[in-house]
């Protein structure tokens, strides 16, 4: 990647944004172009933070990418790749053992964003 940026939630609060930034919620990119929110078996979750592995559902929107780009959708077990439009939102449904993450990429295979992961662990039993 030649340019780019370091990017979180939006927010106007400097501490807020330190917090982001401290916890991994974040993605790299060109330009802002993601919209990420994931569920898990634990509830919503961020990026770099821990889940509980399971099935996830995650919902994705993105916006003014360039042309001719395919979106990479990452877990421990499981690569889907597909292109993608310009503008657009999808659902997937996941099963997560161990980490989930992102990646758009450009036709000649640059990459033009990578979210950080979510991370999953075993659901903790009490005996």
């Amino acid at each position: 990647m030649d340019d780019g940026f370091t990017c979180t939630p939006t927010t106007t609060d400097s501490a807020t944004l330190l917090s982001q930034l401290q916890a991994g919620n974040t993605y790299l990119a060109r330009a802002t172009c993601l919209e990420l929110e994931v569920q898990t078996p634990r509830g919503a979750a961020t990026l770099g933070s821990i889940q509980t592995a399971g099935p996830w559902t995650v919902q994705l929107h993105w916006h003014s990418l360039p042309g001719g780009r395919e979106l990479r959708i990452d877990t421990d077990s499981t690569q889907v790749v597909q292109p993608v439009s310009e503008n657009g939102t999808q659902t997937l449904e996941l099963e997560v053992g161990r980490w989930f993450n992102l990646e758009i990429r450009l036709p000649d295979g640059e990459l033009y964003a990578l979210t950080n992961p979510v991370w999953a662990e075993p659901e903790q039993t009490v005996t």
